[in-house]
């Protein structure tokens, strides 16, 4: 069966010790529990599926394939925690979308050269999960490393640049100061001051 799910609600751990996450629907009904040793999980189009051991797939819906992956990183790193601290759990480390990095103007002296500074502002928090790249609210670009097909952007360290080999995969590599370069030419389009960008991220 198909819920609707939202990022910051849809999985919970009801007390210390309980081996146990729990699914909860987008107005907090529960749905199911996941014994996270007995079950792995994957993403399809906007779907987190999780297959559970003797148990129908959960199937869990949610806006875009984006927000779906960010699902399955959320419930990787609650598992990770349940395992390595042998369930006791700390509620001040849960992994919730950065609030800063939002409407970021672009800078107006890129042209129509790649590899050029996209914005002044650098990564403000330290980010769990790769970084998605979105330009004016609504366009979003493949962001890895450089000279690999579909990249669009590349995140390095203020240090490093010039040198594309110390470029971030944005697999969660990413650092707080790492700033975005832009490669127009895969993008198909360049940036000026009237763009703005959003990095959307776990913390």
């Amino acid at each position: 069966m198909t819920f609707d799910y939202n990022l910051d609600n849809f999985l919970k751990k009801p007390s210390d010790g309980d081996q146990r996450l729990i699914i909860s629907d987008k107005n907090n009904k529960f749905v199911d529990s996941i014994t996270p040793d007995i079950s792995h999980y994957f993403v399809k189009n906007n779907c987190l599926i999780i297959k559970i051991t003797n148990k129908n797939d959960l199937i869990l819906s949610f806006e875009t394939r984006f927000i779906a992956q960010q699902a399955l990183e959320k419930l990787n790193y609650y598992r990770k925690l349940l395992l390595s601290y042998n369930g006791v759990y700390n509620r001040n480390i849960i992994p919730t979308l950065n609030i800063l990095n939002r409407n970021m103007i672009c800078r107006d002296d890129m042209g129509t050269e790649d590899h050029k500074l996209a914005t002044d502002a650098v990564v403000q928090q330290q980010p769990l999960s790769r970084v998605e790249v979105i330009v004016n609210g609504s366009i979003h670009i493949s962001c890895g490393l450089p000279n690999t097909p579909g990249i669009g952007c590349y995140f390095i360290s203020p240090l490093d640049v010039g040198d594309l080999s110390k470029a971030r995969r944005n697999d969660g590599d990413v650092k707080i100061g790492d700033q975005l370069y832009w490669i127009g030419s895969v993008a198909n389009f360049y940036l000026d001051s009237t763009d703005y960008l959003d990095y959307d991220y776990l913390v």
